[in-house]
């Protein structure tokens, strides 16, 4: 398997430069990818617990309306109130079922069970509120209507027939009558039922002894019973009102701790993933910038490892290259790598082996010795060719000598 020192320098170039890239796509995908994160996570959250937050806060600000509604209705006995409070807890619904919907798609079972009781309690707050009412209603929402209208025309029919008899016991009598009447309505205290009973029994006592005509006795025996039954059916009805307040004010009792609840808890919820969120996007985004840190030295030591094994060789060779230029050609090139520097070495150092050959060549010759083989390393060889023909040249003028030499001898013999 190839090192790393043996590929191509345009390798070794576009793998390292082609690193730093892909570590700068990788900082630029987590980069964006931390921005989605975030912006999901905040998505979540608006969609999530700040809208049961909002749901919350729209429940209970619904809930105070039809409260004040309400209010009003038992103050002034306005039907129109009504309305208004069929509205309030109409849109209470409407809302409390939008929260349902959150609290299913976040499977947040406990917040499930409290919508569906909102949805309970506001139901058992209207009906008790509609029975209330229709209560009022048979009772009468104004003196002059229902029960009430219908007890005091009985009590008008008696006052005038014992104002016209002139009867003051009985005047006393009818007197005390209508102070426990207003006294029951206005404080509700079941007291004043019996005393206005026993005091309505002393009237029909006193009439039978007055001086009242047989026939007045009987008109007043027969209001007295009018006045009792009306007197006596206001009284079941207005048990009946406490009975749906009770109801009614209960549902709103456990109804309104639910939501305010719901609130506070979506709200700390909220606020808790919101730095959830923000400390996740700040820790993610740090990973980029190492990443980025980490590209920046691993390009400069790139820059640096590549630089140098394509200098470190290549000045080498120029100082080697300094030094056969004087003459000096006892040097050795190590070849370390493969790649284009390494094959530069390489051939410089195949250049100094052949001029050593040439050299030693050359001293064989200036020491008398012909007989050694110098072969061109290729028909461009010129300097090999020049040394082949020198030497052949040199054979053929030492032979010529000879021969002379041996002439010269045969002839002096």
């Amino acid at each position: 398997m190839k090192s790393y020192k043996d590929f191509k320098i345009g390798t070794k170039l576009y793998s390292g430069f082609g690193a730093v890239l892909v570590l700068l796509a990788v900082v630029a995908f987590m980069s964006y990818d931390n921005l989605m994160n975030t912006e999901k996570g905040f998505i979540n959250l608006i969609h999530g617990d700040i809208s049961i937050e909002i749901q919350n806060a729209n429940i209970d600000r619904y809930m105070l309306q039809a409260r004040r509604n309400e209010k009003d209705f038992l103050l002034r006995k306005e039907i129109k109130h009504l309305e208004k409070v069929d509205k309030a807890v109409a849109n209470l619904k409407k809302e409390a079922n939008l929260l349902l919907e959150l609290e299913q798609k976040a499977g947040n079972q406990q917040g499930i069970k409290d919508a569906n009781l909102i949805l309970e309690y506001a139901d058992q707050y209207l009906d008790g509120f509609h029975n209330i009412v229709k209560e009022y209603q048979t009772i009468g929402l104004d003196h002059a209507s229902g029960l009430q209208g219908q007890f005091r025309v009985a009590a008008s029919e008696l006052a005038g027939i014992i104002n016209n008899a002139n009867e003051q016991l009985l005047q006393i009598n009818l007197l005390t009558i209508r102070k426990e009447e207003k006294d029951y309505l206005l404080l509700g205290d079941e007291k004043y039922i019996k005393r206005t009973i026993d005091k309505l029994a002393t009237l029909q006592l006193n009439a039978y002894a007055s001086g009242l005509s047989a026939e007045d006795k009987i008109a007043v025996k027969i209001t007295t019973q009018k006045y009792e039954k009306g007197f006596l059916k206001l009284v079941e009805k207005n048990i009946a009102i406490e009975k749906n307040m009770i109801v009614m004010i209960d549902a709103a009792n456990k109804l309104e701790p639910i939501v305010n609840e719901g609130y506070y808890s979506a709200k700390e919820n909220a606020t808790a993933k919101e730095i959830l969120t923000i400390e996740t996007a700040e820790s993610n985004a740090q990973i980029p910038i190492w990443i980025s840190a980490i590209a920046l030295l691993m390009g400069g030591f790139i820059a640096f490892y590549v630089a140098r094994i394509i200098s470190r060789p290549i000045s080498d060779i120029a100082t080697i290259a300094e030094l056969i230029s004087t003459g000096d050609i006892d040097h050795t090139i190590k070849v370390n790598s493969k790649d284009e520097t390494g094959q530069l070495a390489q051939s410089f150092q195949n250049l100094i082996n052949y001029m050593k050959e040439l050299a030693e060549a050359a001293n064989q010759i200036a020491s008398n010795n012909l007989t050694i083989d110098v072969k061109p390393k290729s028909d461009k060889d010129v300097l090999g060719s020049s040394f082949t023909k020198m030497i052949s040249n040199l054979t053929g003028v030492v032979h010529q000598l000879n021969a002379t030499a041996e002439q010269v001898v045969s002839a002096a013999t």
